[in-house]
């Protein structure tokens, strides 16, 4: 019983001395306190994540943009197409008035009449750059209308000014060569 009252103590002043040593601060701990630096890491991003955050924001512009629009043949569509010869699909945006010449003008182009007076159907439609050059007029308009919600909003401004930073930063990520 001597044995099993002389180990209690012993773990009893054991607790006791831990305890106590736990609790109060040591002169030395402050020392290491004091003497530890803060670190500051700064990364870079991946050209992905720039890409992404360059289709971000030009999302978030086109948002605004159409909320903020009124007339429909400047409102920006944006769909994804799937890009000839893969399965992948691609998010592309265009102005609601290219999607309205492309349009008219492949049915102009999908219905002709032959010389001997016949129909001749299925075409082929015309190609992104002849819609460029026939809408370029409505592009000039287009962008001046831009041009005058961004002036006028700041929400838009701030979503611009956004999306030339971001554009910015993946510009400068490319190697130069």
């Amino acid at each position: 019983m001597n044995k099993t009252f002389a180990l209690i103590q012993i773990l009893h002043l054991f607790v006791l001395c831990s305890a106590e040593a736990w609790a109060t601060d040591s002169p030395a701990e402050e020392n290491v306190a004091a003497a530890m630096e803060e670190v500051e890491v700064r990364g870079q991003k991946s050209r992905q994540q720039l890409e992404r955050a360059v289709v971000e924001a030009r999302l978030d512009f086109w948002e605004i943009y159409n909320s903020l629009n009124t007339d429909n043949d400047y409102r920006i569509v944006c769909e994804k197409v799937a890009v000839t010869g893969s399965r992948f699909k691609k998010r592309r945006c265009v102005p609601q008035y290219f999607l309205t010449a492309m349009s008219e003008m492949t049915r102009q182009q999908s219905i002709r009449r032959l010389p001997n007076d016949e129909l001749q159907l299925r075409a082929p439609p015309p190609r992104e750059s002849t819609v460029r050059l026939a809408t370029k007029d409505k592009k000039r308009e287009a962008d001046a209308h831009m041009i005058k919600l961004i002036e006028d909003n700041p929400v838009l401004r701030e979503k611009y000014y956004a999306l030339l930073d971001a554009n910015e930063k993946l510009e400068q990520s490319k190697p130069s060569e």
